[in-house]
């Protein structure tokens, strides 16, 4: 623009014939002017920089990938912001995100037994038997008729005789009747020791992303 008004002087000043001590002055008046143009022009623009992305604005591209192209294109100082980090708004009430500028959260995690929610393992129903212990007989003893005594049998199997009265008998014989009910019918406590179920995971991290797409993002700095 300077070379075109000089230009056109130029030419005004050949084309009137005027002399070299006025064609000094229109020169100065110029450079002057073109000056002052300049000056007015730069505030302009600053002026609409600063409306437009005043210091500490942030400026979204997927274009220019240097702090260097920023200033030259839209003008002012730049550095990177938020690097590998999604932005989210202020909020008072949430001691998350209640001050600018806060940093926090994280690209993947492990749980810890203290994060799982409330929950039971069920245990199949057991079944089975003990093993038989205390079986035994009785005999019964009956002579012409009448009940004289009864024996049982111990463990090994040896007979012991008991008497009724005046009677005992230690032996069959034909003449003695004898009556064989089994008995000592009872009950084992089953006790089943204390334990916990199979364990199953690993711990692994896992990750903690929502849905993203990857800008260039800058904070003017001056």
């Amino acid at each position: 623009m300077k070379k075109i008004l000089l230009t056109l002087i130029f030419s005004f000043i050949f084309v009137n014939n005027v002399n070299a001590q006025v064609m000094d002055e229109q020169i100065d008046n110029l450079n002057k002017s073109i000056n002052e143009m300049s000056e007015r022009l730069i505030s302009e623009e600053n002026e609409r920089l600063n409306k437009m992305h005043p210091i500490g604005s942030i400026y979204i591209t997927t274009k220019y990938s240097t702090a260097n192209s920023v200033s030259n294109t839209i003008g002012g100082t730049w550095e990177a912001y938020g690097s590998g980090r999604t932005l989210i708004g202020v909020n008072a009430s949430d001691n998350n995100f209640n001050v600018i500028n806060k940093t926090g959260g994280v690209s993947s995690i492990s749980l810890s037994t203290s994060d799982l929610p409330g929950h039971s393992h069920s245990i199949p129903a057991l079944s089975g038997t003990t093993s038989s212990a205390g079986a035994h007989t009785h005999k019964f003893f009956y002579k012409n008729g009448e009940y004289t005594g009864f024996s049982y049998s111990n463990k090994s199997g040896n007979y012991i005789n008991m008497y009724l009265g005046n009677v005992s008998v230690s032996a069959e014989h034909d003449n003695i009747k004898t009556k064989i009910n089994d008995g000592g019918s009872h009950t084992h406590n089953v006790t089943m020791n204390r334990g916990s179920t199979g364990s199953t995971g690993s711990g692994t991290s896992f990750t903690n992303l929502p849905p993203y797409i990857t800008v260039y993002m800058w904070k003017r700095v001056s």
